[in-house]
């Protein structure tokens, strides 16, 4: 068995009360039908020898939106009675005093709830929600009840050319709200994000200017934490300029730590991959992990980045944003090549 530690993304639905412009879900880029879920029973098979093989020191509920799944609570009183932390990603358009109390209750000890903006149409433009509903209103509701049930909450900024101008007035309301870790991630097409690329991907430039702006906003709120959780690549943005940002790059790697698990049991190696290795129902997680399948994602690398003195650090860009919307994990992803061609 092995014996790293690793944190389960458990993808427990791909129904939404939002339709976000940049979303992921893989099967959105390429036309396909929404996959089905199964019942609660077969769900909890999964879970049960999901977590007993790959023995989680965290499990994440991601989606979709979590809360529209009608057995989400028997699933997280699950979780919670294997004694394993739970972080929610949420839009938090269903939080309501009685999910957090049930939450607080039953080990979740993290949201993330998506802040796209400190405009409220320009948050709700992205979101892309239709009629009367305010995606933006129902986020920031949703953080301070969190808040206020002592539940730790994430801001996740998810930066496109439709949003970068407002980056120092969103850090500064996420503050205001409470919030002390805020999630800076770059545009990284898939799913609808692929659909929609023209209107949202952002240039290096862009982004080294909105990252100047957060590191000088740490400065002056040292207690508030900045992370960049969407690898940017050190070739063409240089990174050695925000000291007090948190930069990842690729995970997706032989003892790598994240395992995306889907509501049918596949495993992914990252969230924006389309490629399944394996599946926990009918294969046990070390076959999957040490599968010529998994291998050849652990190694793939664009043609144009072999020899490069970064490789190690990054691993040539995003694989699986390659793999969602050009099928092809060891193809360029669309930042490089856009920007490196």
């Amino acid at each position: 068995m092995s014996d790293f530690k690793t944190v389960i993304d458990f993808e427990s639905t791909f129904s939404c009360t939002h339709n976000c412009l940049y979303c992921y879900n893989w099967w959105k880029a390429h036309g396909e039908k929404m996959p089905l879920e199964l019942d609660t029973n077969k769900t909890l098979k999964i879970l049960e020898k999901a977590i007993q093989e790959m023995k989680p020191n965290r499990f994440v509920f991601s989606g979709g939106e979590p809360f529209l799944r009608p057995d989400i609570h028997e699933l997280i009183e699950f979780v919670h009675s294997k004694k394993i932390p739970i972080t929610i990603i949420s839009n938090g358009s269903l939080i309501n005093e009685d999910e957090l109390k049930f939450c607080k209750k039953n080990g979740v000890d993290m949201f993330e709830f998506t802040l796209l903006s400190s405009k409220r149409e320009i948050h709700n433009q992205l979101a892309n929600v239709k009629g009367d509903f305010s995606a933006f209103d129902s986020a920031l509701i949703a953080t301070q009840k969190a808040i206020q049930h002592k539940i730790d909450v994430a801001h996740v900024f998810v930066a496109t050319k439709q949003n970068i101008q407002t980056i120092e007035e969103t850090l500064a309301l996420s503050y205001a709200l409470g919030v002390r870790h805020f999630l800076f991630n770059r545009f990284n097409p898939a799913g609808n994000g692929f659909l929609n690329l023209n209107q949202l991907q952002i240039s290096p430039k862009e982004i080294a200017k909105a990252l100047e702006i957060a590191q000088n906003f740490i400065q002056t709120h040292p207690t508030f934490r900045i992370s960049c959780a969407v690898n940017i690549h050190p070739c063409l943005v240089d990174l050695s300029r925000y000291k007090d940002i948190k930069f990842t790059y690729c995970g997706v790697k032989k003892g790598q730590s994240v395992y995306l698990l889907d509501m049918l049991g596949n495993i992914r190696l990252c969230a924006f991959a389309r490629t399944n290795v394996g599946n926990i129902l009918t294969q046990s997680f070390d076959e999957i992990i040490n599968s010529d399948k998994a291998h050849a994602y652990f190694e793939a690398v664009p043609k144009k980045c072999l020899g490069c003195d970064l490789i190690k650090l990054c691993q040539g860009g995003c694989k699986a944003s390659a793999d969602n919307c050009f099928l092809n994990p060891n193809q360029a992803d669309d930042w490089l090549k856009k920007y490196k061609p």
